[in-house]
Parts: C-alpha cells; sequence; structure tokens
C-alpha cells in the first residue's frame, strides 16, 4: 500500500501548479485519492466568508453511486458552530471518534454532526498566514477510523497547499473583477487628448486639462514639455535617439506628466502624427495610469503573498521528504561502512565513504535549517551576510552558476542585523541575483558581484552584473506592477524575460521595511541594483 507521505508528495505538485478552473478539478481529485487511501465515506472542504460569518462548501466528495453521502448543508452560519472554529484555532487538527467524545459545551456542533451520520471525523485548519479561513478534512460514516500523530503532521502540510491554492483562487477571481472594472471605467471616462504642431501645444481639451490641475486654456501655446516631468523629458530624449539610429519605436508608451502642483503624474500615451491645417501635427491619447497603478500594486501585493506561501509549503514538504528519503538509508551506508571499518581496519576506502556520508549529513542538515527559516513568519534579528550566503550555496546546484559564472562576494565583517521575515528578505535578494544570473546567459563576461555595506543609519546591499541589461525606456517602470511589463512580442516565458517580471515583487517584500530599491544599467554593459535597508524603522 502507498505510504501517506509519498502520496501527497504526488499530489502537491499538481496542486502547485494549478491555476483559473483548473484549481476546481485539482482539489477534487486530490480530496478523492485521499478518500480512497484512507476510505473516508466523504471529504469536505469549507472557506469562510469575506464577513466571517458563514462557511461554505467549496469542495466535496463522496463515495460514488451513494447520493445519500452528500452533504446537507452547503452554507454554515458560524453561530452554529462556535466551539468548533475556536478548537480549529487553537489546535492543529481537530479529531473525534464517536459522539462519545463531544463535551458537554460541544451540544450544538453535535446536532450538526449527528445530522450528517457521523461515526467520527477530523477537521484540519486553513490559514493565510495567522487568519483562519476555513478548514478541510474526512467523515466516517460507515466505521470509526483513528489518525495517527505522523498521519496528522502529513496531512497539515498539504493544509498550507490547499490554502494557497484557494488564495490563488481569489487572487485570479480578484483580477477577473480587476479587469471587468478597467472595462467599464475606460468605455465610459473622457481621455486626455493633446495636439502639437511646431513643439506648441495647440488643443488641449478640459479632461486632459483637469487631469494635470490647470484651467481650461491654460495649457494653450506652451511649449510641449513642459507638461512633462524631468523624468517624462528623458524618456521623450530617449526615444527621439532611437528614431535616429533607426529603431522602430512604439507609439504608445508610458511616461511622466508634470502637474502644476509640481506633482508627477504617470500616463499612458498613444502618438500618432496627424495632418492639421495641412501641417503635420503629433496627436496624443493620454491615460491617466493613478487608480489603475494602485489597483495593479494591490493585485501585486497579493499575488506576492499568495506565492510567497506556495512557495513556502511546497519547499517545506519537500525538504521534509528528502530528509525522509534520505537519512534513512545514509544510516545505514555509515552502520555498515563503521562495521567494515571494524573488521578490516587496513581498508582506506570505509574512511572515504564515511567522510562523503558526512558531507551529505551536512547537506541535510543546511536544508532542513533552510526549510525551518522558509516556514517562520514571525520578524526576527536576521544577519543578512548569513542569508547571502545561505541561499547561494542552492543556487549552486545550478551548473550554469556554478561553473560558469565567475563570483565575487564582498560581506562586510560584523554587520549589523536587521528586524524582518527571512522569507521576505530571502525571496526578494534572490530575485535581484536570479535576473542577473539569467541576464548572464548569452554574455561574453559571465561575473556576478554581490557587496554588503553598513553605517550607523543603513544597511546597502550591491548585487551586480555583466550581463545584458535593461533597455532604457524600460528603466523608469523595474519595479512597477508586473501586469504593465508584459506587451506584444514579448515571450513570457523566456527566463530572462520571468525574471524581469518577477522583479516588481522584490519590491513588494521589501517595502514594509521601508527599504529602498535602485537600479542602474546600461545595455550590454550590466545592471546593479542596490538595496538600502534602514536600521530603525520610522
Amino acid at each position: 500500500m502507498i505510504d501517506l507521505t509519498d502520496l501527497i508528495l504526488k499530489l502537491t505538485a499538481p496542486l502547485v501548479h494549478a491555476f483559473g478552473s483548473r484549481i476546481e478539478t485539482v482539489i477534487h481529485q486530490t480530496l478523492a485519492e485521499l478518500c480512497d487511501y484512507s476510505k473516508a465515506d466523504r471529504a469536505t472542504l469549507y472557506l469562510l466568508t469575506e464577513d466571517s460569518l458563514r462557511l461554505i462548501c467549496r469542495h466535496e466528495y463522496h463515495l460514488p453511486d451513494n447520493d445519500a453521502l452528500a452533504v446537507r448543508d452547503t452554507v454554515v452560519p458560524v453561530d452554529l458552530l462556535p466551539q468548533w472554529l475556536k478548537q480549529l484555532q487553537s489546535s492543529p487538527a481537530i479529531q473525534w471518534i464517536g459522539v462519545e467524545q463531544f463535551d458537554e459545551h460541544l451540544k450544538v456542533e453535535l446536532r450538526v454532526i449527528k445530522k450528517d451520520m457521523c461515526q467520527s471525523l477530523i477537521a484540519l485548519p486553513l490559514y493565510d498566514d495567522e487568519r483562519l479561513i476555513g478548514f478541510w478534512g474526512f467523515d466516517f460514516i460507515l466505521r470509526r477510523r483513528k489518525w495517527t500523530d505522523v498521519e496528522i503532521r502529513t496531512l497539515q502540510a498539504l493544509s498550507r497547499i490547499f490554502a494557497a491554492a484557494c488564495l490563488r483562487q481569489a487572487g485570479e477571481s480578484l483580477r477577473e473583477q480587476n479587469e471587468e472594472m478597467y472595462r467599464v471605467l475606460i468605455e465610459n471616462i473622457n481621455e486626455g487628448v493633446l495636439i502639437s504642431q511646431n513643439d506648441r501645444l495647440i488643443f488641449v481639451n478640459p479632461q486632459l486639462s483637469r487631469m494635470l490641475g490647470y484651467q481650461p486654456g491654460e495649457l494653450l501655446y506652451r511649449n510641449y514639455r513642459e507638461v512633462f516631468s524631468p523624468r517624462g523629458v528623458q524618456i521623450i530624449l530617449d526615444r527621439f535617439e532611437r528614431r535616429q539610429r533607426g529603431e522602430k519605436v512604439p507609439n504608445c508608451y508610458e511616461i511622466y506628466f508634470a502637474c502644476k502642483d509640481g506633482k508627477e503624474l504617470v500616463v499612458e500615451v498613444d502618438v500618432n502624427i496627424i495632418s492639421y491645417h495641412d501641417a503635420p501635427a503629433t496627436l496624443a491619447v493620454v491615460t491617466d495610469l493613478s487608480e489603475r497603478l494602485r489597483q495593479e500594486r494591490r493585485q501585486q501585493e497579493l499575488e506576492v503573498q499568495v506565492i510567497k506561501q506556495q512557495r513556502m509549503a511546497s519547499f517545506g514538504l519537500m525538504a521534509d521528504g528528502v530528509a525522509h528519503n534520505i537519512k534513512g538509508p545514509l544510516t545505514v551506508i555509515v552502520g555498515r561502512t563503521q562495521m567494515l571499518r571494524a573488521s578490516q581496519p587496513e581498508l582506506r576506502e570505509a574512511e572515504i565513504i564515511l567522510t562523503q556520508c558526512k558531507k551529505i549529513e551536512a547537506m541535510v542538515d543546511t536544508l532542513m535549517k533552510k526549510s525551518q527559516r522558509w516556514k517562520e513568519t514571525r520578524a526576527i534579528q536576521l544577519d543578512l551576510n548569513e542569508l547571502l550566503r545561505t541561499e547561494l550555496s542552492f543556487l549552486e546546484a545550478d551548473q550554469f552558476f556554478r561553473f560558469q559564472v565567475e563570483k565575487k562576494y564582498t560581506l562586510k565583517r560584523n554587520l549589523p542585523t536587521v528586524e524582518g521575515s527571512y522569507v521576505d528578505f530571502a525571496q526578494a535578494l534572490l530575485t535581484l541575483i536570479q535576473f542577473s544570473v539569467a541576464s548572464l546567459e548569452d554574455s561574453a563576461t559571465k561575473q556576478l558581484r554581490i557587496k554588503t555595506e553598513s553605517d550607523a543609519d543603513f544597511i546597502e546591499i550591491e548585487i551586480s552584473d555583466s550581463g545584458c541589461g535593461i533597455p532604457p525606456e524600460e528603466m523608469p517602470f523595474v519595479f512597477m506592477p508586473t501586469t504593465r511589463r508584459i506587451k506584444p512580442g514579448i515571450r513570457p516565458h523566456d527566463p530572462l524575460v520571468q525574471a524581469y517580471i518577477n522583479l516588481a515583487s522584490a519590491a513588494v517584500l521589501l517595502a514594509p521595511y521601508g527599504a529602498k530599491l535602485n537600479v542602474a544599467s546600461q545595455p550590454n554593459r550590466g545592471t546593479t541594483f542596490s538595496v538600502k535597508i534602514p536600521l530603525r524603522r520610522r
């Protein structure tokens, strides 16, 4: 019979990689296989509504050809299960075997359980960080079953995967709702429009005037550059230089306008050359991106949190599985080798084998330590030098990184610690490093440099490479939400493109710590990221 740990390892990959409507199917299939393994009569997954007043049965599986086992109440008011939810929040799992286990204060829950004809059951909580979002479990109606502590711990690992899948599904639903909202917004709100001729604004519609805080007509006949901020002027100059070199530049692009009060406004302009009064002129349709950016930043934050939970859960499960599968055989090898050494001390091979076994044990211990750190969500004092060493050691498993990349690490001694979540800093810094490594793939010189410095107020981490660099027109938008940078003609699954898209997540993960991210880059000469982290958060 298949081991529960092996079964869950098999079921994890489809759950982690499922998106959209596929999530529903994969969760149902997972519950079905677990029911078959445990001989349970029914499996369910309930999620709390946003107001936390009701539990909704989102997923259910019961024995085929027996509809009598179907869940009777797909919507359960929280008031009917008051003590149940309290126990879920204070216990890793709830296991009841027979109604005789019900305490006096669980009378309300007992009526619900009796209604569903349960002989025994197990329920495991689902969490988003520390917030309870629901539970899942198994009902045994035709017989009783007691789950062992080892089985419960294994199911807990799957709980994290289930929670990540449910949150991912919620995030996709939110994105679909946002996309519908954007469509209605664009169809019903007037865009800004301007026409320039001979470097002068000869038409500005009222909507654009309102966008920039001017009175109608106030912008007429001004030099067109006056509506751009310094960053916007630089984008205009870069576009001009590219046209001079014979490059094709897109008509629709993002740029920064300057409002009357001095504030900067990021907009999207769609530019076309037209004939106006029998002379060439430039027509620009202007869309204010401020609100969309706020929505996409919120969406980015949600997606980053979902991905973080998914990575934490999948890495922890993988590490536990690897350690379990390696330590057993390794113990046997060490024991047999020690016996061999005792019986034939002249054999040097025994010492060689034991030395290599110690290296394997050290690698497994390092993997388990990293797993524990990635499971820890609370803020702790972090030595960023140690964090970088640990995470970089795992990148050595990549053959390109290990053998082709020339690495130089300059880590300041006695670097001050910073308070934060290990996972946040590890994922953010790895995102920057992985972009640098990806940019080296086609470079003649493959150099990666990482440096840490500090003063009385800040820790600064500098990550630089000799790779392909970032195009100048993309520089102002490096840390913007990912949905803004997937443009026509770009292959989103190209490793370098994907690494570039992921850069926004680094800014999201480090934002709660007041970190400032800067980037400098030159095409075909390399990129330098600077992360400045305050030692005392304001």
